[in-house]
């Protein structure tokens, strides 16, 4: 058992000895931050072993433990080992796990240390309390029975005669905080001690008596500058260091996002021995798949460096300055120019979290590690492409992800990058999204990864995979109790749309709790996705599946296909759409638009860019996202053994309507298009917005002006095109017809080429796509033509019924749109009259997807003319990569445009009054979905619901970064609603006992389908409010939540729910919007999101029962296990193990439950035998 001491600190200690053995623990360092490197060069915790005898010891088989109930925790890894008398030996204690590293490290709050013999015989035990930064805590004497801490550790050598320390010396503080200034800093020392000295330094070194300067009159800073201080007083321990760093006269540098400052020793950077960014004199092999120059490395080690870690936000203003370890993080993006680094917190360092919301996008979880990513193999590229990918993905799926925030970093007061602070995908991701401990979960990853786990429990996945019943009748079944089908699913649909090349046989990682639960994979490295090196627009994603046997193995299920199919229909018609990953993209480059310039020149400067333009990039990127869409539905036809994907188009004649397609995924956009597979059948339910009811579905086919595979006029010479040529009543007889898509290069894509010549230039694939990639047609041309000129008519029957023209156009690089001779439309061109000469401003490997809509004053009656000059680049596009299949060098073009009338553009062919939509999809349709207004609905009635609740939350932190429970409300309606004036209470007959204030909107209104958290903390601090409420919720009693507000002079309650008592790290919560809500215990929460996860979805439920209405929970289960059962009369409760040993027997009431604590975590059985005989029996899991 771990003792813990008062943590002040006292000359001697008595320091029990279980025996007169000579061997000794005889000094320890258990904060070794900057002061021993060991064999490896890395900081860690040490012990030194004495042997205090006349005789040598022999310790091949001796044990290390912290756990007096487990003496053999850790056993010497060196094998051979004898200590001769008056010898030193060290082990450090670093989670190694080999030689003399062992597996577990010291306790920087106190602890005990225990040696054994391979007898279980106690060697030594030393308590020790809490640590102090680089000192050691040992034996006044060698061998005697005192102990104190040592100024001036003395590792292998005699303790004798070593100055003891009696207390630390206070830390020294700046008059001036550090940030950013934009004039000259004078900066005085204040020491809390009149008799230490203060010695500080200006380079990042670690001060003290040899390497600073000791201060003695004011600071003039006159230049960005690191400055760190430290007091060392006689008879004291040296005091922690003080770090702040002051950016002057930066304006050239744009700080708009947050800044993190470093601040470390130069030497442990750069020094050829020790330094972690550097070549060096010690490194590792660099593999030879990374293409680096550099054989060995320092930077290929996984060594750990002290550090200061600053974190300002936006604004500037310091939220964070602590000390912490860092290392270069990544595999082959280690040869990166500039190295991307870990950020650790640790006790060793103070404080185990960095307690601020770093990320935006998950402000409530608690932050042990990151990482400053240089955005892996997209470093000088797009710079945030994995960045993108993930947030793009995760902004609308269930998925297990790294949250994203860009960061301006400086070394030592140096610029040094624009990188994204990422999580990370080890035990610290589960920690911050779930509050899981390391002992809790396993991490399934890729055999070289050392961040993650070799599952024994994996094996399941892998036997299950392999079986041949996969696609039994309960082949599914089989599959769901094994993994999280939904996030699983979800994970795949991310994967393959942006075809990541390094994915499915390297960077795969799935996780699952011990005791319970299902696997889940966590989506990362997304980097080298979205054609990063080579094109990849037509690629199949799956062929990236196939590699991965386990993976590919779910995909012969049947019932995996289909919502496999389900998924990919769902995102590319709202996830990945054009218009959707275009405003992601967009508010994602405004936010670091200045940062990514400044940091592209600069890599420009030291000649370290990869492309030439960082924007370029991100426009390949947006590109890709926006017409992949066409060539995965393909994909998906092939490989799930689907028919033809054809076009289909949900939408209504009101706005806020919903659609659950295929009982599965809610489509919660007005206007859905997207593609399903012939032979297929779709279902779909409609949910009205408000006030309205369903009426009925009308069947319709698209009905468009102009279409994809319409003939084209064109013109593409090298001689200048007639100045008159967009005009309707210009002749265009001489110029070429070939039929849409247009273009040169893109062989996949196109279906007629462009040729210079008098023919159609048609390719032979007969207008079908060349889904393998294509390699006839020679890819690009090597022709100078830089403009290429496109004409066609439409009639007009009836403009005054026409409304808005929508268009959607495919376009390589830039275009100028004309309607009847007057400009509509211009994308990627420079302002003027454009001319044969005149270039687009992007160059883009693949093509855009625009949509745009035109107002019918274009128009005339009767014939009309739509006109496109397509423009490239000064350079020529490239079609992005030459020398691939179909993408050789040369001019590259693509165009094809559609175009359709608001008023006409669906063609009615039926009308069905069912409400869901239940047929075999045969044919392109628009299920336009048709409600009227309902008389009997009550603008008054609001659809909000208590959601859920936790009364022991140990998951997420409110703004201030604590941990306090919390409620959640959920909007089902489809308008947001202001909950200022409202109010919310814990009991029955004080409804009004906390109101929601007003006049704060911005915190108080809840969006529709969404949700809102408020802190049950008693909080009544008025600047915290409105979302900490003056109450807090018992978590021994359970106690009745409601929601209520003030209508018509009457207070009404709005819903109310009482909670059920429930473990830590569980909630209590609703999972249905219908009658009593389907209240369940969960086994983990699901903060401001839908909820998923009751007992029964990750433990086993009721194996077998002649009961109805019988809950058993929680399940998992750590401390009570709760019963309610239909019987007003006491039941039987027995408790078993798999051996059929009753281990708790006992009588019980419906509503009462049983203690559980004191038995092993592993799998029981329950039985409830009521009076009558009724009997419910389930299997639990004990935490």
């Amino acid at each position: 058992m771990k003792q813990k001491f008062f943590c002040c600190l006292l000359f001697f200690f008595l320091v029990t000895i279980t025996s007169s053995a000579s061997v000794l623990i005889n000094e320890m360092m258990v904060k070794n931050v900057s002061s021993h490197l060991n064999e490896d060069f890395n900081y860690e915790g040490w012990v030194e072993l004495y042997n205090s005898g006349a005789e040598s010891v022999d310790l091949s088989s001796c044990f290390f433990s912290d756990n007096a109930n487990d003496l053999e925790k850790w056993q010497n890894g060196l094998g051979t080992l004898t200590l001769a008398p008056g010898a030193f030996t060290v082990f450090y204690f670093d989670e190694l796990d080999m030689n003399n590293h062992a597996s577990f490290k010291l306790d920087a709050d106190g602890g005990v240390l225990i040696l054994s013999d391979s007898n279980g015989k106690e060697l030594d035990r030393v308590a020790y309390q809490t640590s102090y930064r680089n000192a050691s805590y040992g034996r006044i004497t060698d061998g005697g029975s005192e102990f104190g801490y040592f100024i001036t550790p003395t590792m292998e050598a005699s303790n004798s005669g070593s100055k003891l320390a009696t207390k630390q010396t206070t830390a020294p503080q700046f008059s001036v905080k550090g940030g950013f200034y934009s004039s000259n800093q004078t900066v005085s020392i204040l020491s809390g001690n009149a008799s230490a000295k203060v010695y500080y330094t200006s380079d990042g070194r670690e001060p003290s008596a040899t390497t600073g300067t000791l201060y003695t009159s004011p600071i003039q800073l006159t230049k960005s500058t690191p400055l760190r201080a430290v007091a060392i007083a006689d008879g004291e321990i040296k005091s922690t260091v003080t770090t702040a760093t002051y950016f002057i006269g930066i304006d050239t540098i744009p700080t708009t996002i947050p800044v993190v400052s470093l601040v470390t020793d130069p030497d442990l950077l750069y020094g050829d021995q020790n330094g972690i960014i550097t070549v060096g004199t010690n490194g590792l092999t660099v593999p030879t798949q990374c293409s680096s120059q550099d054989r060995t490395a320092n930077y290929m080690q996984e060594w750990d460096r002290p550090c200061n870690f600053e974190f300002f936000d936006e604004n500037g203003l310091g939220q964070l300055n602590q000390e912490v370890k860092i290392g270069v993080f990544g595999a082959c993006s280690r040869t990166k120019a500039i190295k991307s680094l870990t950020v650790k917190a640790n006790k060793i360092y103070g404080n185990n979290k960095l307690k601020y919301p770093i990320f935006k996008e998950k402000p409530n979880i608690k932050i042990k590690s990151v990482v400053l990513r240089n955005s892996g193999n997209d470093f000088g590229r797009m710079l945030f492409r994995d960045g993108y990918l993930q947030t793009l993905s995760a902004s609308n799926m269930d998925v297990d992800h790294q949250a994203y925030q860009p960061a301006v970093i400086f070394v030592n007061g140096e610029y040094y990058a624009l990188f994204g602070i990422r999580e990370r995908t080890n035990k610290d991701f589960l920690y911050s999204n779930y509050a899981l401990d390391e002992e809790e979960f396993c991490i399934q990853g890729p055999p070289a990864d050392d961040e993650s786990d070799d599952c024994d429990n994996y094996q399941d996945v892998v036997n299950l995979s392999s079986s041949a019943d996969l696609n039994s009748s309960d082949g599914f079944g089989k599959i769901d109790e094994l993994i999280d089908v939904d996030e699983f699913l979800n994970y795949l649909t991310a994967e393959i749309y942006i075809y990541n090349r390094d994915w499915s046989s390297g960077n795969i990682k799935a996780w699952k709790r011990n005791a319970s639960g299902k696997w889940r994979w966590i989506l990362y490295d997304t980097d080298m996705s979205c054609s990063l090196y080579e094109e990849n627009m037509n690629s199949d994603g799956f062929s990236n599946v196939s590699k991965n046997e386990v993976i590919a193995s779910f995909l012969k299920n049947d019932e995996m296909k289909r919502r496999l199919a389900t998924k990919f229909v769902y995102h590319t018609g709202t996830t990945f759409t054009p218009a959707r990953s275009s405003h992601i993209l967009d508010s994602m480059v405004n936010n670091i638009k200045e940062e990514a310039v400044y940091f592209n020149n600069y890599l420009n400067q030291i000649g370290k860019n990869e492309v030439s333009s960082w924007d370029n990039e991100l426009e390949k990127v947006r590109n890709f996202i926006a017409a992949r869409e066409e060539f995965v539905h393909q994909n998906v036809a092939t490989n799930l053994e689907l028919g033809t994907p054809l076009p289909l188009r949900i939408c209504s004649n009101v706005k806020g309507a919903t659609y659950l397609l295929n009982d599965l995924e809610l489509i919660d956009v007005d206007d859905f298009i997207s593609k399903y597979y012939t032979g297929s059948q779709l279902k779909l339910i409609p949910n009205a917005p408000d006030g309205y009811k369903f009426k009925e579905w009308k069947v319709c086919k698209q009905n468009n002006l102009i279409n994809t595979g319409d003939s084209w006029k064109y013109y593409y010479q090298t001689t200048a095109v007639d100045a008159n040529w967009k005009s309707a009543s210009f002749d265009d007889a001489a110029w070429t017809s070939a039929v849409s898509p247009l273009g040169t290069g893109l062989s996949y894509y196109i279906k007629s080429t462009l040729s210079e010549g008098t023919d159609s230039g048609t390719n032979p694939g007969g207008g079908g796509f060349d889904w393998g990639g294509g390699s006839w047609g020679g890819g690009g041309t090597t022709s100078s033509i830089t403009t290429a000129y496109f004409r066609k008519s439409f009639n007009i029957s009836n403009l005054s019924s026409m409304g808005t023209l929508h268009f959607t156009m495919h376009v390589n690089d830039g275009a100028v749109v004309y309607v009847n001779g007057k400009e509509i439309y211009r994308f990627n061109m420079p302002e003027g009259i454009p001319t044969d000469t005149t270039n687009a401003i992007k160059d883009m490997s693949s093509y855009a997807v625009l949509s745009f809509d035109v107002d019918k004053s274009c128009l005339q009656e009767g014939a009309n003319m739509v006109s496109v000059e397509l423009h490239n680049t000064k350079s020529a596009s490239t079609g992005g990569f030459g020398g691939f299949p179909g993408m050789g060098g040369g001019t590259t073009f693509v165009f094809d445009l559609t175009m359709s009338e608001e008023n006409s553009q669906f063609k009615e062919m039926n009308t069905l009054t069912n409400s869901t939509y239940s047929a075999a999809y045969n044919e392109a349709l628009v299920l336009k979905a048709m409600f009227e207004k309902d008389e009997n609905w009550n603008p008054s009635e609001l659809k909000l619901y208590l959601n859920e609740i936790a009364i022991a939350n140990n998951q997420y932190v409110d703004e201030y970064g604590k941990s306090k429970d919390w409620i959640e409300i959920y909007n089902g309606g489809s308008s947001s609603v202001d909950l200022g004036g409202m109010f919310l209470s814990d009991k029955r007959g004080n409804l009004k006992k906390y109101e929601i204030p007003t006049g704060n909107s911005a915190k108080t209104i809840v969006p529709a389908k969404g949700y809102i958290i408020f802190w049950a903390d008693e909080d009544t601090l008025s600047e915290r409010a409105p979302m900490h409420t003056n109450f807090a919720l018992s978590k021994t009693n359970a106690q009745t939540i409601s929601l209520s507000r003030m209508y018509n002079g009457e207070l009404q309650v709005i819903d109310s729910i009482r909670y059920q008592i429930h473990p830590e790290g569980s909630t209590y919560a609703r999972f249905s919007y219908e009658g009593n809500g389907n209240w369940l215990v969960t086994s983990w929460a699901t903060f401001a999101a839908k909820n998923q996860y009751s007992e029964s979805t990750v433990g086993e439920s009721i194996v077998s029962s002649d009961m109805i209405g019988v809950r058993i929970y929680p399940n998992p289960v750590s401390d009570y296990l709760w019963f309610d059962f239909p019987c007003t009369e006491k039941s039987s409760v027995v408790v078993s193990d798999y051996m059929g040993r009753k281990l708790i027997e006992s009588q019980i009431s419906s509503g009462e439950g049983i203690s559980v604590k004191e038995l092993q975590s592993g799998v029981y059985f329950v039985v409830l035998t009521t009076p009558n005989g009724g009997q419910s029996r389930m299997k639990v899991v004990k935490r």
